[in-house]
């Protein structure tokens, strides 16, 4: 029996961590999900440690009895089982509220643990986003740089050629000059 409630949770966990994952990924329905959004609730484990606590308190005390013959001699049975089991019953009365005991302080540190994975998973999520908008001012200014690069690089052959169109110019300037020079005039 114990076996076969074990068997759904671990199924339960994997189809949980894989809707987890899926909306990670964001999928087909946007951005991914805050963890927060997908972290399992714990009212279930809650509401099991309390019955466990409540089912600590009935153990050893008589069960209301209807008023039969039946429930009469029913009483009158159990009585007997309580009084032969006198050394017995104590001892199941302690383990069933070390139990409880148990079950209450692991669901409070289960609690605490879900409550310090859903900041850190905010916290990651907040990071990731922030990461994903550095990365886009970072393509943007990277293709920003690209472009003045390539404005650079059109100066640069601009100024060679302008520069090249100057000294034919001083060249030619000069080679008049020296014409002039020559004439005498």
């Amino acid at each position: 029996m114990i076996r076969a409630e074990i068997r759904p949770a671990r199924m339960n966990s994997a189809i949980l961590e894989q809707e987890f994952l899926a909306r990670q990924k964001g999928g087909q329905n946007g951005p991914p999900a805050s963890p927060a959004d997908s972290f399992p609730d714990l009212a279930d484990l809650r509401r099991s440690a309390s019955d466990v606590s409540e089912s600590a308190s009935l153990l050893g005390r008589m069960p209301p009895k209807p008023p039969t013959v039946r429930g009469s001699v029913g009483a009158i049975l159990i009585r007997l089982i309580q009084r032969a089991l006198f050394w017995y019953t104590p001892r199941l009365e302690r383990f069933q509220l070390a139990t409880a005991n148990l079950a209450s302080k692991q669901v409070g540190f289960l609690q605490e643990q879900a409550r310090t994975i859903r900041e850190q998973g905010n916290a990651i999520f907040k990071f990731e986003a922030s990461l994903a908008q550095w990365e886009s001012r970072e393509r943007d200014l990277m293709n920003r740089v690209s472009e003045l690069e390539s404005d650079a690089a059109e100066m640069r052959s601009q100024w060679l050629i302008e520069r090249k169109h100057r000294r034919e110019l001083e060249d030619r300037l000069r080679s008049i000059l020296h014409v002039f020079e020559s004439l005498d005039l």
